[in-house]
């Protein structure tokens, strides 16, 4: 069965044999919740675990690099007042 343009699966936006940063996120996201498992909801996209763990390590390491850059003090300005 080819998939076409715009389509959907399960949910979640397939377009042209690629997955949208959206959709990538939404299944981090699904799959970060409870009682959800990264084999369980591949199998459901119909694509490998392995491909769906780097999808998640991607998201977690983003996520991480954007927590520190918002713990870092500011620079300059009103610094010891």
């Amino acid at each position: 069965m080819a998939v076409g343009q715009g389509c959907n699966r399960d949910g979640f936006r397939w377009c042209c044999g690629r997955w949208s940063d959206e959709s990538k996120a939404q299944a981090v996201a699904v799959v970060l919740g409870p009682g959800v498992t990264v084999s369980a909801l591949a199998r459901r996209l119909g694509i490998s675990p392995p491909q769906l763990f780097g999808w998640r390590k991607a998201f977690l390491k983003k996520q991480a690099r954007t927590s520190r850059r918002a713990r870092q003090p500011l620079h300059g300005g009103d610094r010891g007042r």
